[in-house]
């Protein structure tokens, strides 16, 4: 028997758990959509030639002022499946709260021409009823330097309005899927005025933070920029490299040295990343020592101590969680069948 994709485990939840009202395709693919933009949907062209900003709801080109911290959530989209858009949909149900003013969703630039992502926040936006007061901007971009390259972009983009606007930053790529409300990485940033936090972190072989998940200070979010916003013909991008040598430079560098950058008293990962040594087993996603390749040390995670992700690339995750009574709707409610059915049809191979 084939292995149930991600959105097909999905619609098997839903008859699981008997969501009324809410049925998500068996097989939803990339095509046409017959959407068309909203007459108060305003898309204009920015300083890049390689970005478009889409205002859903008047970003203000002026800061206003405010008494309390205004916070940013920057999603790195890659969306060639609908896996990618539900991921990005559950950040939107459940890793917001007031203190998120804007959310900005980075993508490469043929999703443009794809007409994605455009009636997708659209309908993101009359679906969620907490949205309608959130600036949402789609920005696009030469996908030359992975999630970091789509982060960093939309940072320096016209000015670095982005960057200057904000207090605070969560960087979230579409990796994950949210399985209840969370906001702990920015409640930790904020309460202990760290600059630097993620969801999880790892002491193998030394003390480093994930990157799928992060939060920064304003001073944090400057030097992160400085560390990590290399041009595309940098050496950090290791291109002189073997295909599995660059993978380990590139992760190396943009990811498990950015801790280092800071004073180690100034960041904090919440969860563990590392699987204890008697739970590693030679069974398949059991025998690695990270928590997305070991089911058991997640699922413990999840029940335990709430953790609130599964990593939405590995759908046999969500079989076996479903198995066990873990649903993963709770971020999703809001997201209907009539709306994802009009994509159905739409291609699914990576650009």
């Amino acid at each position: 028997m084939a292995r149930l994709s991600f959105v097909e485990a999905l619609f098997s939840a839903i008859v699981i758990f008997s969501i009324t009202g809410f049925i998500l395709s068996a097989s939803l693919s990339r095509g046409g959509l017959s959407l068309s933009l909203p007459s108060a949907m305003k898309l204009s062209t920015t300083n890049s030639t390689n970005a478009i900003e889409m205002k859903l709801k008047g970003y203000s080109q002026k800061r206003e002022s405010r008494t309390e911290s205004a916070s940013t959530l920057l999603i790195a989209a890659y969306p060639v499946d609908t896996d990618r858009l539900v991921s990005v949909w559950s950040f939107l149900e459940c890793f917001i709260d007031k203190r998120i003013r804007t959310i900005v969703v980075a993508a490469p630039d043929w999703a443009k021409d794809e007409n994605i992502l455009e009636p997708f926040l659209r309908n993101a936006t009359e679906s969620i009823p907490y949205l309608e007061h959130i600036d949402i901007i789609i920005k696009y971009y030469v996908n030359d330097r992975y999630d970091v390259g789509l982060w960093c972009d939309s940072l320096y983009d016209e000015n670095s309005k982005v960057f200057n606007d904000h207090d605070d930053f969560i960087l979230v790529n579409d990796s994950i899927l949210a399985l209840h409300h969370y906001m702990g990485v920015l409640d930790l940033l904020q309460r202990n005025n760290l600059a630097m936090t993620s969801l999880t972190y790892s002491n193998k072989p030394y003390y480093w933070l994930e990157s799928f998940f992060r939060g920064f200070s304003k001073k944090g979010m400057k030097n992160y920029m400085h560390h990590m916003c290399k041009p595309a013909n940098h050496t950090n991008w290791c291109r002189d490299k073997s295909k599995v040598e660059a993978k380990r430079c590139i992760v190396d560098y943009f990811e498990v040295s950015v801790a280092g950058i800071f004073p180690h008293q100034e960041t904090a990962g919440i969860y563990s990343a590392d699987v204890p040594d008697e739970m590693i087993k030679i069974q398949r996603w059991e025998k690695k020592a990270m928590w997305h390749f070991n089911f058991p040390y997640w699922y413990n995670l999840h029940k335990k101590l709430s953790f609130p992700i599964m990593k939405s690339s590995n759908p046999v995750f969500l079989e076996r969680a479903l198995n066990l009574g873990v649903s993963p709707l709770a971020c999703i409610s809001h997201l209907d069948q009539a709306f994802l059915a009009q994509m159905e049809g739409r291609n699914n191979e990576i650009i």
